[in-house]
């Protein structure tokens, strides 16, 4: 499991331990970084299941998204996720079992006003 913030990460795991009895992997990095990336992968190469989800942008209006704003949209919910899916399918292919799920806005998770 990977996040930016430590003590969300302890959380989550616990949660994962107490209702699953299953430990989890954490790491503390940015996803969207190259190091960030090699960061999660270092802690676990060979991955069953592959979920990228990097929370989505904010809720703005359309209109008003500047081309800086568009770009590091795309960077955060495309390229990061697609580099992911570089770096780790040839191992899961190699085991016979690809898992891999997308999640590109935080409102999948739970409804937002907008």
């Amino acid at each position: 499991m990977n996040g930016r913030d430590h003590q969300s990460l302890l959380a989550g795991a616990s949660q994962i331990f107490e209702t699953r009895n299953k430990r989890v992997q954490i790491a503390v990095a940015d996803i969207g970084t190259e190091l960030g990336q090699n960061v999660v992968l270092a802690k676990c190469p060979h991955l069953d299941i592959l979920i990228n989800s990097n929370g989505g942008p904010p809720f703005v209006e359309f209109q008003s998204l500047s081309r800086s704003d568009i770009e590091k949209d795309l960077k955060r919910n495309m390229i990061t996720p697609l580099r992911m899916i570089q770096k780790t399918l040839d191992s899961m292919v190699a085991k016979g079992f690809e898992r891999i799920i997308n999640i590109t806005f935080v409102s999948v998770k739970m409804s937002i006003q907008g």
